[in-house]
């Protein structure tokens, strides 16, 4: 198929073919008329959808079924553009405002997640091949590109903290992170597993201020606070017994 919108609002569809001999043919397949210009068209994966935005302020979702308009989702501007992710869960929407719109397909294409673009007015968005994150251009020389899911954190190493966290140092083997939170309170913690693990905790004075860095061969950490510095040292391994 083949889509194609025009600035009189009309929006027509198209069966398109190549012959044996490498001549190609169109044929009518289906006609819609909008309020106004169509400014952006796109397809669903699977081609079941296709979205029209345009200067009628609406995002226009047809049936390729039954070539029929089974949803409009109006928005406050001209939507300028349209585009669907590779998997087909979400489409992206934006136009004259500095913001984009994730649509949930699945979800009856409500907004899941608004995206300010910082001036930036979109023209155009393209999704990662893994659907990772969308990439926004407009009318502006910059390119944002923003993270859609959190495919690039690593399973199992997350926690939440119960204080805001001042401050974070990896060892520079990465076995183990310092962590350091707004109530005082300083952890330890071992990576090496697929989770967090308190080696050793302490708790500092400080006056919101706290800094912390390992020695280049990871053996010390120094931990800056309020009035004091402290040193931490591992203990190496003897036995059976693991180094802390």
């Amino acid at each position: 198929w083949l889509a194609v919108g025009v600035a009189s609002g009309e929006l027509f569809v198209y069966n398109f073919w190549e012959k044996p001999d490498g001549e190609v043919e169109l044929s009518d397949v289906s006609k819609f008329q909008f309020d106004d210009s169509v400014l952006d068209l796109a397809w669903s994966p699977d081609g079941k959808w296709l979205y029209a935005g345009g200067e009628d302020f609406r995002v226009t979702i047809i049936d390729t079924r039954y070539w029929q308009v089974v949803h409009r989702i109006h928005r406050d501007r001209w939507v300028q553009c349209v585009s669907s992710s590779h998997g087909g869960t979400h489409i992206a929407v934006g136009g004259v405002n500095s913001e984009v719109s994730i649509l949930d397909v699945k979800n009856g294409w409500n907004s899941v997640m608004g995206i300010d673009l910082k001036g930036l007015v979109p023209l155009s968005a393209e999704w990662h091949p893994k659907d990772h994150a969308i990439a926004l251009t407009g009318q502006s020389e910059s390119v944002i590109v923003v993270e859609t899911t959190n495919a690039r954190h690593v399973r199992g190493h997350h926690l939440r903290a119960s204080s805001p966290i001042l401050a974070i140092e990896f060892s520079p083997d990465g076995r183990l992170v310092l962590i350091g939170n707004e109530s005082g309170v300083v952890t330890l913690f071992s990576l090496s597993k697929s989770s967090f693990e308190v080696v050793y905790e302490m708790a500092v004075t400080f006056n919101d201020r706290l800094s912390m860095c390992w020695s280049r061969n990871g053996v010390y950490a120094a931990v800056g606070s309020k009035d004091a510095i402290l040193i931490l040292g591992r203990r190496p391994p003897s036995g059976n017994q693991p180094e802390s």
